[in-house]
């Protein structure tokens, strides 16, 4: 029996633990330190023997919480505090501000990098800024469609006619009153915005839309409590 560390000893197998406890070469590998090479690479941790036997620090990095951001100075003063006070279901935006978000994540809602809350996002889908509505303005929690525009030129859509921007309207549900049993009236521009939409892909009976919508948040009341 041959030595696997290569330092040429040979011989019988009751004698190859007491080897291995002598073997210099087999030493010199277990005290190995990764090199600088191989930390900055993100192939290996420190202590950790081979760069085989584990993952890239990458897959062992804690996932970043998902946010969805606003600022007083966009939004404007008025709904800033409809905001603060939860009143907020719906944001505009970029691919880029939402890459990676999807429908059923939570997201931690901050103003100005202050947290306000916790929601679940519940629908996400492409529109034309030309083409927001009065509902569309109340749901982001402005008094008119025109406050709306000005926001969104003051977060930057305004080097192109809106007709020109195709943007991302997300609506969410604040996680604590998501927990609660029965459907209050904030949540109704939410739900009617589902129901629509549903009733476009081909869905038409409402009330079974409503019931099957109160039973997902009663479900997920139980699941997280």
């Amino acid at each position: 029996m041959k030595c696997p560390w290569s330092c040429g000893w040979e011989g019988e197998p009751k004698d190859y633990a007491k080897h291995l406890l002598k073997c210099p070469k087999a030493k010199e590998k277990v005290e190995k330190h990764p090199t600088l090479g191989e930390l900055f690479r993100g192939t290996v941790l420190n202590g950790y023997l081979e760069a085989a036997r584990v993952k890239p620090l990458t897959e062992f990095a804690e996932a970043k919480p998902k946010h969805l951001r606003f600022t007083e100075r966009v939004l404007g003063h008025e709904t800033a505090a409809n905001l603060r006070q939860r009143r907020l279901v719906q944001t505009i935006r970029s691919d880029k501000e939402i890459e990676g978000l999807k429908e059923r994540d939570l997201v931690e809602i901050t103003l100005d990098d202050k947290p306000v809350g916790e929601a679940y996002i519940t629908s996400i889908d492409k529109v034309r800024l030309s083409e927001l509505a009065h509902d569309d303005a109340t749901r982001g929690g402005f008094s008119n469609l025109i406050d709306l525009q000005d926001a969104l030129i003051r977060a930057g859509f305004r080097y192109k006619p809106f007709s020109e921007y195709v943007e991302s309207r997300v609506l969410f549900t604040w996680k604590k009153d998501w927990q609660e049993p029965t459907l209050r009236m904030w949540r109704q521009p939410v739900l009617e915005y589902v129901v629509e939409k549903q009733m476009k892909e081909g869905l038409v009976d409402i009330e079974e839309t409503v019931k099957e919508f109160l039973q997902r948040a009663q479900k997920k009341t139980k699941l997280e409590r």
